[in-house]
């Protein structure tokens, strides 16, 4: 499996527009907004004319150009087991009980 993220391309879209779609959640069953594109990329490479500020995770980054990429195999992640829960009987009596 390559290593890729979900971009979406948000074009003439109102800022209320944008929330609208934020609030009402992506793949929510209704049809998509035909000004929205999606697409799996491994690099995006972004210039604005003119020169915007940049940010990332709240932390300016100057202005002008900037790339971003997924790079493979760079971010580990462990994970413990899932906290034990009721057995399947106690939920059971449980729901019949309530």
């Amino acid at each position: 499996m390559t290593a890729c993220w979900m971009c979406s391309f948000f074009a003439d879209l109102s800022k209320l527009d944008l929330l609208s779609y934020a609030f009402q959640g992506v793949g929510a069953g209704k049809p998509e907004d035909p000004r929205i594109e999606h697409y799996h990329v491994r690099r995006v490479d972004i210039d604005t004319q003119p020169a915007m500020p940049i940010m990332a995770d709240g932390n300016a980054l100057g202005e002008g150009r900037v790339r971003i990429e997924v790079r493979r195999r760079v971010l580990a992640v462990m994970v413990g087991q899932p906290a034990p829960g009721p057995s399947e009987s106690e939920a059971q009596t449980h729901a019949a009980a309530g």
